[in-house]
């Protein structure tokens, strides 16, 4: 396996849990026989900054390659360990030439994460975001109650348009523990890799040598250290050893003379300086770890726990989630005091059950060394970086009530994802909500969700346009951002997704465009449904079919439309057949229900050119000889649509006889629907591929459609095709499958081995062997 060139990224060397897991995960690399720097964003000057533990490791402070009048770090009020340069370091990072040779970073640290986006951006190197506490978190629980918190109003979206921009543009996103894995989630749709910190392990527990309460950790009075004080004043015969750094010296001199105040110098020693020699002497010297503070892990306890200490910390906390409460140590109520203090008297009184624990928590540690930290975080690099990498535009989609067969196309391919690819998704929420519907949670796919507008989800022409025309332009800003990839795909041929595609290959000649194109809108003097929108629907399209003669290759789901396409003047050698699919096994699954029951199934968006109201007047002549019949309509439509659909049904007294359902998220159901039913009516206009025919053959339907061009050159067989607005014709062949038995059994069965050509796997195995193809001839 080759060995990776790994720059490790941090702020400033200064002690704390970020750093020191920095440090480890670098020596550890090493031994691993990876080539290793530890680039810190800030050279500051502090007493202590891991002397014993840098030893043999290259570090380069990357603030001595800013401009002279920017080798110094001011801090900003307000915020501690915020400088200005942690904002102003993303614009020298051209000068960082030595980063340009990595194959990969690991940013420690939301502020240095900042600069690593840039870095990715500029120099084409891909980087993991650790996030040991997002932005916004930080943000909204250390400054919430301060004076800041009247400045959240903007504060606030600046933070969260930075945060959103560097975990948009990393490779990989991981976390310390599920704490803010689901508020990462949450906040930016975004599922971090939780990668525990780890530990130095000894073989032995250490021998005590006194009976301290120990609290070690990186110290401010956020951190809540008063709390010690407390216990002091309360059980009078304990003493307390605080060892660890102080973020703010003027915070550490008010604790210390109040300290004084109470005279408890005698019970209370503070140990500011803390080396990794010195962890086990204090170890030795006390018997359980306290922790006032809520943390997203707190790497002290874990230290801790590995040199035979139990654990007090807040419930919740990271680190508890390797541990178990009242075995390994006590998780109280962060806000119980009196919980506290009666855990502190109960170990302080019961030394020798202290020591149990801390022996059972030292074995659980042994499980999370930083040995196994860094083999997975590097597994976790190596995967990645031995993927194609694919991006592809997803932003075609309307609402979270409708879908059609070509936004599903895209689904459906990822869904089974090799794992030698990685995919990332530019959709917006709409789109989102289906891709979660439909339970596509794979690792190697992840998701960019455009920022939310006005006009989402609203169907009229011009929101629907508008809407269009804001992804588009959010698409093109986001692009040259995301972390370096190997091709670019556009899933539809609308424009949020062409143009921005067309846009980013233009001035990335060297990273292939793959382009979709499903099928041809006609002519609006021809097309059913309101002139004017389509009138707008053809031309858009006719511009994106101009700008598709620059994609690297065009995917179409039917050979007739090479010929139009080469008109359009797409040449022939870039046109590559690829149809959809349809799920077999999961078809085949699904039982007849006989609350589904049905003659007849129509499934699609309601609109005029899919036929809703052809299958209408064709199904009322249907009744005329069949007066039983009933036909279930499944699909979407808007308001209006629906009233006028009502309002025929009623007019054809076929109230009895048609079902309307409406829109149907849950494929599973779908498929019962049409298990249960006996035909399907095809009657779109104009098709592409035609998705939900290939299923309902799948399921057995023989389908009645109009003579579209795609039948007889997808499909071959399993069908009835007549002419467009033939309704007689149409109505003949329905009651011709319904009342002939021998008819039925002979054209469902060649729907069904029609149907097997279009296994979803041999689909998806087609379509990942072309994009690998057009990776590697580029």
């Amino acid at each position: 396996m080759k060995k990776l060139k790994i720059g490790i990224l941090i702020d400033q060397l200064v002690p704390g849990g970020v750093q020191k897991s920095a440090i480890r995960e670098a020596k550890e690399l090493i031994k691993l026989h990876h080539q290793v720097t530890l680039f810190v964003l800030i050279r500051q000057k502090y007493s202590y900054q891991y002397q014993d533990l840098i030893k043999g490791l290259k570090v380069v402070f990357l603030s001595d390659y800013n401009p002279i009048l920017f080798h110094k770090p001011i801090n900003i009020p307000y915020f501690s360990f915020l400088t200005h340069l942690h904002i102003l370091s993303p614009f020298f990072v051209q000068r960082y030439t030595m980063l340009k040779n990595l194959d990969f970073i690991i940013s420690h640290g939301t502020t240095t994460c900042i600069t690593a986006a840039q870095i990715s951006k500029k120099l084409h190197v891909p980087y993991l975001a650790y996030i040991w506490d997002p932005m916004i978190f930080i943000l909204e629980k250390v400054y919430g109650k301060t004076l800041l918190k009247y400045f959240f109003l903007i504060i606030r979206p600046i933070t969260q348009f930075y945060e959103q921009r560097f975990l948009n543009a990393a490779a990989l996103v991981a976390t310390s523990s599920k704490v803010h894995q689901k508020y990462i989630y949450d906040k930016y749709l975004i599922n971090p890799i939780i990668i525990f910190p780890g530990c130095e392990t000894i073989k032995n527990i250490l021998k005590k040598t006194d009976n301290y309460i120990l609290g070690y950790s990186r110290w401010e009075l956020a951190k809540n250290p008063m709390l010690f004080l407390q216990i002091a004043q309360k059980i009078p015969q304990v003493k307390i050893l605080i060892a660890g750094a102080w973020t703010n010296l003027d915070e550490l001199k008010k604790f210390t003379e109040k300290i004084s105040s109470l005279k408890l110098e005698n019970r209370i020693f503070l140990q500011t300086v803390v080396t990794d020699i010195n962890l086990k002497k204090i170890a030795e010297k006390s018997f359980f770890w306290l922790h006032p503070n809520f943390e997203a892990f707190g790497m002290s306890g874990l230290e801790m726990a590995a040199l035979g200490l139990p654990l007090i910390i807040p419930k919740g906390s990271g680190v508890t989630e390797l541990f178990k409460n009242g075995v390994h140590g006590f998780f109280p109520n962060i806000y119980n005091r009196s919980e506290i203090l009666n855990i502190v008297r109960y170990l302080y009184h019961h030394p020798q059950k202290a020591r149990h624990m801390g022996v059972l928590a030292a074995k659980v540690s042994q499980q999370y060394t930083w040995e196994k930290h860094t083999k997975l975080v590097i597994n976790v690099i190596k995967e990645y970086v031995n993927q194609k990498t694919i991006v592809c535009l997803a932003n075609a989609f309307v609402a979270p009530f409708s879908i059609g067969g070509g936004d599903r196309f895209i689904i459906e391919l990822a869904r089974r994802i090799p794992d030698k690819f990685h995919m990332t998704v530019v959709l917006p929420y709409a789109g989102f909500y289906h891709w979660y519907q439909a339970s596509v949670t794979n690792k190697n796919i992840r998701f960019i969700v455009l920022p939310k507008n006005i006009f989402d989800n609203i169907e009229s022409p011009i929101p629907l346009f508008l809407t269009y025309l804001i992804r588009l332009i959010q698409t093109i800003i986001i692009l040259p951002n995301l972390a370096p990839f190997q091709i670019i795909h556009s899933t539809t041929d609308m424009i949020p997704d062409v143009i921005p595609a067309y846009l980013f290959h233009k001035t990335h000649q060297h990273i292939p465009w793959v382009s979709r194109f499903f099928h041809f809108i006609e002519n609006p003097f021809k097309r059913e449904g309101r002139f004017w929108v389509n009138t707008g629907s053809y031309f858009l399209q006719q511009i994106c079919l101009k700008l598709l003669r620059q994609s690297s290759a065009v995917l179409v789901d039917n050979t007739e439309i090479v010929d139009r396409l080469m008109k359009k003047g797409i040449a022939k050698n870039k046109v590559h057949l690829h149809s959809g699919g349809v799920s077999i096994s999961e078809i085949n699954n699904i039982n007849l229900n006989e609350s589904y029951k049905s003659d007849g199934i129509f499934i699609g968006r309601l609109q005029a050119h899919k036929g809703i109201f052809d299958a209408i007047e064709i199904w009322e002549k249907v009744c005329i000889k069949l007066p039983a019949a009933k036909l279930t309509i499944i699909g979407y439509g808007k308001q209006d649509i629906l009233e006028k659909l009502k309002h025929k049904i009623v007019l054809a007294k076929l109230s009895k006889n048609i079902r309307l359902i409406g829109h149907l998220n849950d494929r599973e159901l779908i498929f019962k629907y049409l298990k249960s039913s006996k035909i399907l009516l095809f009657l779109d206009h104009e098709a592409g591929f035609g998705l939900v025919a290939a299923e309902a053959m799948a399921a057995g339907l023989p389908v009645i459609s109009y003579n579209l061009p795609i039948f007889g050159n997808v499909y071959k067989k399993g069908f009835m095709a007549s002419n467009l607005r033939d309704f007689q014709s149409i109505t003949n062949n329905i009651i011709n499958l319904l009342t002939q038995k021998n008819n039925y059994a002979h054209l469902s069965h060649l729907a069904k081995m029609e149907a097997q050509k279009f296994d979803w796997q041999l689909i998806s195995n087609l379509f990942y062997k072309q994009i690998d193809a057009f990776i590697k001839n580029n």
